[in-house]
């Protein structure tokens, strides 16, 4: 097996790692058991079991929303430039392990790239999201509402209070309201829509197209996880403080897997400039017959009609 096959194997027992250890964070560890103190207000507000932007939503809107526009994008991009979006990739590299010899399609190299990086950022967002949760244990703003302490049995002069029994039913209330802190609804929508926005500065790159669509469409993608986020606080789910680590999550995340990972600059189709290392031969111009005869080094060369000679 060659390297590039090894480096795709490696790749993919990432991402199955980093499913895997998501799915006993937010399934099988249970979050750290938080105390309270009994005038604390920020944890008093009602619960309601009927939210407004419910998780499928926010997949919806973090995943299958960026993966459908970048893919709609791509294709209309390869058939709108004919020939000149096949010079991006060329067809002569390897073949890719998981789908075999389509990735030597140019606008399939492309969009493979694009959201396999975009999935991978996804899953490690989502593990940084789950593991500060369990690990910190920040209550909701509701969490009072669904514990339902009796109060009967604990002394609020102890202070801080850990020793405690929650009377609530609904146990899986109670649990997710361990969990405030990042908000995953934040960080989620940020990062799958902060990708968009980068992704259509990669899209976008001749200045003959406008100036304001580029930008419209990138501050409706920003707007659109504020939305979510300060729906959370308004529905008493997250304080401010977790939609704004949820936030700066999602966006530290995107900018490291655009910049550091997807590389816009090859996205854009922008090629270095090559440095002609080649010495190039003095024309016989004269132009180039004054500027040398006024050079210090004008001695060294004997100018004739037809070429320059060095002694």
């Amino acid at each position: 097996m060659s390297s590039a096959k090894l480096f795709q194997v490696a790749d993919l027992a990432c991402l199955l790692i980093i499913g895997l250890i998501n799915a006993l964070l937010g399934l099988v560890i249970p979050p750290y058991r938080r105390g309270f103190f009994c005038n604390d207000d920020s944890i008093k507000y009602p619960y309601s079991s009927k939210e407004s932007l419910p998780n499928w939503v926010v997949i919806i809107v973090s995943v299958i929303v960026p993966v459908s526009v970048i893919i709609s994008c791509e294709v209309g991009k390869h058939w709108y430039n004919g020939d000149l979006a096949r010079q991006q990739y060329s067809q002569d590299g390897d073949e890719n392990l998981l789908c075999g010899p389509y990735t030597k399609k140019p606008v399939f190299q492309r969009v493979f790239k694009i959201i396999y990086v975009f999935l991978y950022g996804t899953l490690v967002n989502l593990l940084f999201t789950l593991f500060i949760k369990i690990y910190v244990g920040q209550l909701r703003p509701h969490f009072l509402a669904v514990c339902k302490p009796n109060m009967s049995l604990i002394n609020c002069s102890d202070g801080y209070i850990t020793n405690y029994v929650c009377t609530g039913t609904d146990e899986a209330a109670i649990e997710r309201a361990r969990r405030s802190f990042p908000s995953a609804h934040s960080s989620g929508t940020m990062y799958g829509m902060l990708f968009l926005a980068l992704y259509f500065e990669t899209l976008f790159v001749s200045k003959n197209k406008g100036f304001f669509l580029k930008p419209f469409i990138q501050c409706g993608c920003i707007m659109v996880s504020l939305f979510f986020g300060l729906n959370r606080v308004r529905e008493h789910m997250h304080s401010w403080t977790d939609i704004s680590a949820g936030f700066a999550l999602g966006a530290v995340m995107a900018i490291y897997m655009m910049f550091r990972v997807l590389r816009p600059a090859e996205l854009s189709g922008k090629k270095p400039a090559k440095v002609n290392t080649r010495r190039d031969v003095l024309r016989t111009s004269a132009d180039n017959n004054v500027f040398l005869q006024n050079s210090p080094v004008s001695k060294e060369f004997r100018f004739t009609p037809e070429l320059v000679i060095v002694p």
